[in-house]
């Protein structure tokens, strides 16, 4: 189950440079400079990770939890992408036409504020109509639309993503997970215990 904490930063009254210790506590204090202000329960039992669009109000979530390490797994409970926004009744999938592993969502804002939704997948286009199980990668695809999403839900919601990383087994590792670089806008990669930087 996922969980919206709010979190509220205090404001310290030294006049030091940056008011805090090297801990990250308010200077001259044992106190956090962070305090927890709520928790409340995100009405999606399923869920397991999520990213959400300010502008949309569109939470954007990876539905079950495969309890096995199995690879290229499919079937009923295979990692999957779901949407769902403030005000609707239902959360709608977006990643309904491949029966394999899709995970991790992020949004990505490019340079001319166009938003794009990464995510894990071990698909590959067998040949540009259809997906077959093979190797973890990171792909992208349009930040799906509200209105686009909640038109036709029995369709597919989201455009055809597009493979960003092309990457077999390293020494028998996958890609992991990946992080997007906020300051920089580059991704960070994990294959293994090893990191790699893939620029924007």
């Amino acid at each position: 189950r996922l969980y919206k904490i709010g979190v509220v930063q205090k404001q310290s009254n030294n006049t030091n440079t940056n008011g805090d210790d090297q801990h990250g506590r308010l200077a001259g204090t044992t106190e956090s400079p962070i305090t927890v202000s709520s928790v409340k329960a995100v009405p999606l039992s399923q869920a397991i990770d999520s990213t959400f669009d300010d502008d949309s109000n569109c939470r954007y979530f990876t539905r079950f939890k495969q309890s096995s390490n199995t690879i290229r797994y499919v079937g009923g409970t295979a990692e999957s992408l779901w949407a769902y926004c403030d005000g609707q009744d239902v959360a709608v999938p977006l990643t309904q036409d491949y029966v394999g592993t899709s995970k991790s969502p992020q949004i990505y804002t490019n340079k001319a504020g166009q938003k794009y939704l990464f995510f894990l997948s071990d698909r590959a286009d067998v040949d540009g109509d259809r997906w077959a199980p093979a190797t973890m990668n990171l792909w992208a695809a349009p930040l799906p639309k509200l209105f686009k999403m909640y038109k036709n839900p029995a369709k597919d919601n989201m455009g055809r993503p597009v493979k960003l990383t092309s990457i077999s087994c390293i020494d028998g590792m996958s890609l992991q997970e990946f992080a997007i670089d906020a300051a920089k806008s580059n991704i960070v990669l994990r294959i293994g215990a090893d990191l790699h930087s893939l620029s924007a």
